[in-house]
């Protein structure tokens, strides 16, 4: 009897449900898991911050950047190229152990037609010939931490593809860069831009697209298929997710059973128009995960996005962490299932600052704070650290082998002179001191003696 891809992706949830200990549903690894962040976010960054960008990703354990190499930024002018951005970038990421995919995109203001914005999409050979220039060099000179390249993104969908998408244009490119990012990088694996969700238009649906891409003769020239499995959060089995499977069936049918099939792009936005709950959108990364996992020659499952960036739009709202830094759940969901390479359910040992604040009284001053853990955890020593002006130490020792489990809070006092400090909190276990929220600094006013 004929199956549906609709029925199998149903089939394939219930299953994981039924047989699915707890801790032990899914395969996901470390090396099979990322994050996405836009390379414009990252650019705008200074150090400080984009040290903290990293270390927050590091921090999930998952070891997969995703991120923009932009050409229309890196070679403005025609042969004056400024790397410094992205070697920031390549450089904390390599420091922390992450592979970086990178998403060469974006013609210069020069290298397209005139009057045509960032999200023109290459027609011409001196187009797709310099563009194909631009990818070489870029694929030499962060061979060894960006060794896969994803060639555009959503070119299947107007908005980043004008006019308007065509898999004739698109293939021609593809067959341009993928010789040359092999030439600056041998080891290199080329992908095809994560196809998004098609809303009508001139956008192009997702299997059509790949579809017309094989009829084209481009098998030849990606090393594996990405796309982006977008669904509903509350029903896996609808959207992007179940044409994922499509495409996996016609990669197979085409004779590229052997080539992978990567998720560059999956999220759900916790505010504006069809968004979802954060505990929803917990429930859908590791959901997402599971489905993932199960299928054939899957490659890495990337997460848009790090950081909500706020603003009126449904878009500023797919972060991980909220726009202040705080974690929203899906954030420990992922450090969960890192950690334990399954569903929920799996310990994690990592302890979030949910809330902390400090009042002046008359005389003294309190240090209020509530932690957070996903499972039991012992400190033995757990501390508030207040530096002066100056930079002396003003500590308070707020308690001695505990255990941290689930949301607690704490509150520590002590005299402080007139003037102004900074405090974080901090703990000592297993000999080693970690601070819990590093770059949360707040001026505490002193007030007497």
């Amino acid at each position: 009897m004929r199956t549906t891809l609709a029925s199998a992706v149903a089939v394939l949830l219930a299953s994981m449900v039924v047989v699915g200990a707890p801790g032990t549903a899914g395969a996901a690894s470390p090396e099979t898991s990322g994050v996405s962040i836009p390379g414009f976010r990252l650019a705008r960054m200074d150090q400080a911050q984009l040290d903290l960008t990293m270390d927050r990703v590091a921090a999930t354990g998952v070891k997969w950047l995703r991120t923009d190499v932009v050409w229309g930024d890196i070679e403005a002018s025609p042969g004056e190229y400024r790397w410094s951005y992205m070697d920031r970038v390549v450089a904390g990421a390599r420091a922390r152990g992450l592979h970086v995919l990178g998403i060469a995109t974006v013609l210069p203001s020069w290298a397209r037609p005139p009057g045509m914005s960032w999200n023109y999409g290459p027609r011409t050979d001196f187009e797709r010939s310099r563009f194909a220039a631009f990818v070489e060099l870029a694929a030499a000179r962060y061979a060894g931490t960006i060794d896969t390249w994803e060639v555009w993104n959503e070119p299947n969908l107007t908005q980043f593809w004008s006019p308007s998408p065509s898999p004739s244009d698109y293939s021609q490119l593809l067959k341009a860069a993928h010789p040359a990012i092999h030439r600056g990088n041998p080891h290199a694996k080329v992908l095809t831009g994560g196809t998004g969700w098609a809303v009508g238009g001139a956008d192009i649906e997702t299997v059509n697209w790949y579809t017309s891409l094989y009829a084209l003769g481009a098998r030849s020239a990606f090393d594996g298929v990405s796309v982006h499995p977008y669904s509903d959060p509350e029903n896996l089995n609808s959207g992007e997710m179940v044409r994922a499977l499509s495409v996996r069936h016609l990669m197979d049918s085409k004779g590229d059973a052997g080539k992978q099939l990567w998720a560059t792009e999956n999220g759900a936005t916790t505010s504006g128009g069809d968004s979802t709950s954060e505990p929803v959108q917990a429930a859908y990364l590791s959901r997402s995960h599971d489905v993932w996992d199960g299928i054939a020659n899957a490659g890495p499952l990337f997460w848009h996005t790090l950081r909500d960036a706020g603003g009126g739009d449904r878009e500023g709202y797919f972060g991980l962490l909220r726009q202040d830094g705080s974690a929203k759940p899906s954030y420990w969901a992922l450090q969960q299932r890192m950690v334990s390479g399954g569903s929920a359910g799996s310990p994690a040992t990592a302890v979030e600052v949910s809330s902390l604040s400090a009042q002046a009284g008359s005389g003294t001053t309190v240090v209020s704070f509530t932690l957070r853990t996903a499972a039991p955890m012992h400190v033995d020593r757990l501390q508030v650290a207040i530096r002066d002006a100056g930079g002396n130490n003003k500590d308070i020792l707020t308690a001695t082998s505990i255990t941290l489990n689930g949301s607690q809070a704490f509150a520590s006092t002590r005299s402080l002179a007139p003037g102004t400090y900074s405090y974080r909190i901090a703990h000592l276990r297993g000999g080693t001191w970690t601070d819990l929220d590093p770059t949360q600094y707040v001026v505490v006013p002193g007030t007497g003696g």
